[in-house]
């Protein structure tokens, strides 16, 4: 598949896709399978980072400014690629507010320093999924990522008999809970129940 081919990449049909060939052995090739299953986990752990941030957790509205700060980009690569630095006794302010979401090590950093080399990331706020694009020409980037960050909608806190009474709500605080205790790095990798809860392939 080519750069251009990409259209759907990270989109929820886009993830389905990747997530089934994965499971049944496809494609053979070893390094394609493990390309994509990093993007899938990577895609997870953003998603993720937006519940907790819509849950309220702790460091929430300092995680929020990263999304909203003028130069994203830059911010949003702080964050991504923050990981332990075991040289150093302080740990950065994105490592520690990361550390509030995903308590393993082993989840960080989101994107290393070399894979970020390869990316510009780009904020929706009016979209609910992720999505790849080509960068322009004269740009040295890889690809462009649009991470979605669309305004919380509103969160109710049905019991689970309540919510069978109430489908027309739009986000359950305890699908949200569920959603950020899910492993990261198993299926699935897109919240399955709930086309509001934003999913990101990267």
């Amino acid at each position: 598949m080519q750069i251009g081919e990409m259209l759907m990449l990270g989109s929820r049909e886009w993830i389905k896709v990747v997530q089934k060939n994965l499971s049944t052995g496809n494609p053979n090739d070893p390094n394609s399978q493990e390309f994509y299953k990093k993007l899938l986990i990577q895609g997870k752990k953003i998603s993720q980072l937006i519940s907790y941030i819509w849950l309220g957790g702790d460091g929430a509205k300092q995680l929020d400014v990263y999304f909203k700060e003028i130069d994203k980009n830059k911010k949003i690569k702080d964050l991504f690629c923050a990981c332990k630095d075991e040289t150093k006794k302080e740990q950065t302010p994105e490592y520690e507010l990361l550390k509030k979401v995903f308590p393993k090590d082993s989840d960080l950093p989101i994107f290393s320093i070399n894979d970020a080399a390869f990316f510009e990331f780009k904020i929706a706020t009016n979209k609910f999924e992720g999505s790849f694009s080509d960068p322009a020409p004269q740009e040295n980037k890889v690809l462009y990522i649009a991470v979605p960050y669309p305004p919380r909608p509103a969160i109710s806190e049905f019991s689970p008999e309540e919510r069978e009474n109430n489908p027309f709500s739009v986000i359950d605080k305890q699908e949200l809970e569920e959603w950020l205790e899910s492993p990261s790095d198993e299926s699935p990798y897109f919240p399955p129940s709930n086309p509001y809860i934003p999913a990101s392939s990267s």
